[in-house]
């Protein structure tokens, strides 16, 4: 594989590796040396691939400010926050440069936030117009899996959000199992509200 660029992404007691390659493609791979494909640790695990659609430059890690969706879900079920859990898991998210000029934001999230988010993006790909009739999820497709990122979501399509109407919204959220405020949080996260810059 053509590296061009690459980063390190701890999460939730995991290493992640996030890499670019010259055909605008972002790739995970875990170092995980439990699994026994990882030959105890001497390859990486390959978890997904995606097309970002701009030249790499670089990658950075940055630490983000915001909690992931841990904070929305206590709330949500009525419970008090624990700011010690939330502290002691920092988030840090993967900037990704481009020679177009196009900053991209690679955020882990977990389980729980994954899962909404998911049913929020196949919503919104199939009620949104798409531009000259291109289809989100064939464009980030990668030729050498022949379908998009698995477990990756498209941020972009996520931030047409805001295009839907309030009855529209309403019947996502439904989909989803939350409440309106829950999905804005959860694409504030994701969209890099919090990054701080060192």
């Amino acid at each position: 594989m053509e590296v061009l660029a690459g980063d390190f992404l701890p999460w939730e007691k995991n290493l992640f590796l996030i890499t670019a390659d010259g055909d605008s493609n972002l790739h995970v791979f875990q170092y995980d040396p439990e699994n026994l494909q990882s030959i105890t640790g001497t390859r990486l695990i390959h978890k997904s691939s995606f097309h970002s659609g701009h030249f790499p430059i670089s990658l950075k890690r940055l630490p983000s400010t915001l909690s992931p969706s841990m904070a929305a879900d206590n709330t949500a079920n009525g419970d008090e926050m624990d700011v010690d859990a939330l502290s002691s898991q920092p988030a840090e998210q993967v900037l990704y440069t481009s020679k177009s000029g196009v900053l991209l934001l690679v955020t882990p999230i977990d389980e729980t936030m994954f899962s909404r988010l998911s049913v929020i993006q196949v919503y919104l790909n199939n009620q949104l117009e798409h531009h000259c009739a291109l289809n989100p999820k064939g464009y980030r497709a990668t030729a050498d899996e022949g379908a998009s990122g698995r477990g990756v979501l498209d941020g972009t399509l996520l931030k047409r959000w805001n295009e839907l109407s309030s009855l529209r919204k309403a019947e996502a959220c439904a989909k989803a199992g939350v409440e309106e405020w829950v999905v804005r949080s959860d694409l504030e996260f994701v969209g890099g509200g919090g990054l701080g810059f060192l």
